[in-house]
């Protein structure tokens, strides 16, 4: 049986590669559909990149609790 440490450990790793990955896509994707910037479309970033660091402090945030 693995330990709860190696358990935690990759446990963190996938959640952490996984929001990268989605993460990038995520600023990839909104790069391609907005190719002029404006007020509006700076807002939209603005509010894409709010939403991701809401996820990333949750996420964060379960992933440290579940490892005590």
């Amino acid at each position: 049986m693995p330990s709860k440490l190696s358990y935690s450990l990759l446990y963190r790793g996938t959640i952490i590669v996984w929001m990268v990955v989605k993460f990038m896509i995520q600023i990839y994707g909104f790069y391609f559909t907005h190719r002029f910037w404006d007020e509006q479309i700076q807002k939209k970033w603005e509010y894409l990149l709010a939403r991701q660091a809401r996820e990333y402090r949750k996420k964060g945030d379960q992933a440290w609790r579940r490892s005590d």
